[in-house]
């Protein structure tokens, strides 16, 4: 009797498992009775299907993305969509995204995807590079080639600035008096202190276009060598830490150890240009225990000039620079809460204005239209709406999901104010920018919201060309 293929904890004693949502043609035990040169056929084909059914899916993230449902979903993004709705990994969205951006413009790109030409990591590649003039020479140099031959043509064709020597100090003046040791558990140790295969940090903090900025091989180099520092420091301490009082005679010298480490950020980055993301977070913002970050930067020469006056008023001895930071962070959040929130510490009493409209809200009506005077949203409803609301969009799916989005909210009349809504507590709600037009276009139609955005927008480039002339301004007139 012939052993089990399959481990028994799976619930099969015997035989082939078979295995729900895939054709009968395509169960283990139908491929295992193949002839070779039949099976690897099949293989062929269901690769096909796959690139078709990866173009598919491309075009309705072009189609979905067009009419924004992703907005009626609770979601601030289509990326978001992609990985809360449709359980995508923070690097199959990102990859998918931006094929649907690349493909929306080039439908060429499309093709090549689906007929197997081009795969999502070389659309990525070539993103950057796509121009009406040279789509279809690229597609057809890219066409069927590994990453990295797609690397090599396209530095063949837009060749880049060698990238600068970057030497960083940080590792040396820990690493001057600590042992090393093997090559090997260095390389081990690096491999386990940053995951770059996974990019979740990165993509979700980021979002799909992110790449962009760090698609430059010199960019590319900085982020290498700074991750490369900071985990080199963090290996150095370790093995310090467990070499200790054990006699280990150091087989590696210690600048041997940022070389290891940056040769696996390199491979790395060789094998997902994507895991430039995830390198970058973790050089901004490292973790090293609970409650304790590891933070590098570079700033330019005022920032440095104001950190040295700022130390020479505190007493605060090696966590001086940390608290002159932390003050100054709490400060600059204080401020744009007080701005856009009004949140302060003692708000302005309201004595003798108790009984007055403005004290619920600017209530105040024109008094032969009987519309509200002003879209001004008084400092108290502000703090009352930004405290019930949680700092966090309030906009929620037919599905009861709300959008989990805190950045770039606005406040909202739920009764627009050209309808006569007023800039009352229960009137007034944050929503993040894309759920703001969302309930505009809603409100009033997606033609009259884009007719209107046209207009601002062509009021404030003449306001600019007339700043820069020094002219008067004078009134916009709708083309």
């Amino acid at each position: 009797m012939s052993a089990c293929p399959f481990p028994s904890r799976s619930g099969l004693q015997s035989g082939l498992p078979t295995i729900v949502g895939i054709p009968a043609e395509s169960q283990p035990g139908a491929l295992r009775r193949l002839d070779s040169d039949v099976l690897l056929r099949q293989f062929a084909s269901v690769q096909a299907r796959s690139r078709v059914n990866t173009a598919e899916v491309i075009v309705h993230i072009i189609e979905v993305h067009r009419r924004k449902l992703w907005r009626a979903a609770g979601r601030s993004s289509m990326y978001k969509y992609c990985i809360q709705v449709m359980h995508m990994s923070e690097a199959e969205a990102f990859r998918r995204v931006k094929a649907a951006r690349v493909g929306q413009r080039f439908p060429v790109v499309l093709e090549a995807i689906a007929d197997g030409r081009l795969h999502l990591t070389a659309v990525v590649l070539l993103a950057p590079h796509l121009g009406r003039d040279n789509v279809d020479e690229l597609v057809s140099a890219a066409s069927h080639q590994s990453r990295k031959q797609i690397e090599q043509m396209l530095a063949e064709r837009f060749p880049k600035p060698d990238a600068p020597t970057v030497m960083r100090t940080l590792v040396h003046a820990v690493a001057a008096n600590s042992p090393a040791t093997s090559s090997d558990d260095v390389t081990k140790l690096a491999l386990a202190l940053v995951d770059t295969t996974d990019s979740g940090i990165s993509a979700e903090s980021m979002g799909p276009l992110a790449a962009d900025s760090i698609a430059s091989s010199t960019v590319q180099a900085d982020v290498v060598a700074t991750a490369a520092t900071q985990i080199a420091t963090q290996i150095v301490a370790r093995l310090g830490g467990e070499q200790s009082g054990a006699g280990v005679v150091p087989a590696v010298a210690p600048q041997a150890i940022l070389q290891a480490v940056t040769q696996v950020l390199e491979r790395a980055l060789a094998n997902d240009p994507s895991s430039a993301q995830a390198i970058e977070l973790h050089a901004k913002f490292t973790p090293l225990s609970p409650g304790r970050h590891c933070w590098q930067l570079t700033v330019d020469q005022e920032s440095q000039d104001l950190m040295d006056e700022a130390l020479d008023y505190v007493d605060l001895g090696s966590q001086a620079p940390q608290e002159v930071l932390k003050q100054a962070l709490r400060c600059f959040v204080e401020q744009c809460r007080k701005r856009k929130f009004a949140q302060v510490a003692r708000p302005r009493s309201q004595r003798g204005q108790a009984n007055s409209p403005a004290a619920a809200g600017d209530t105040r009506t024109d008094a032969r239209s009987g519309m509200p005077r002003s879209r001004h949203i008084p400092a108290d409803v502000r703090r009352a709406v930004y405290a019930r609301d949680g700092g966090r969009c309030t906009f929620e799916s037919a599905d009861g999901t709300r959008c989990d989005e805190r950045r770039d909210l606005q406040f909202d009349h739920q009764i627009p104010f050209a309808c006569g809504g007023r800039s009352t507590v229960e009137n007034v709600r944050t929503l993040c920018g894309p759920h703001n037009r969302h309930e505009a276009e809603r409100a009033f139609g997606e033609r009259h919201v884009q007719e209107l955005i046209r207009a601002g927008q062509r009021e404030r480039r003449q306001a600019k060309v007339q700043k820069l002339e020094g002219e008067p301004r004078s009134p916009v007139v709708d083309e």
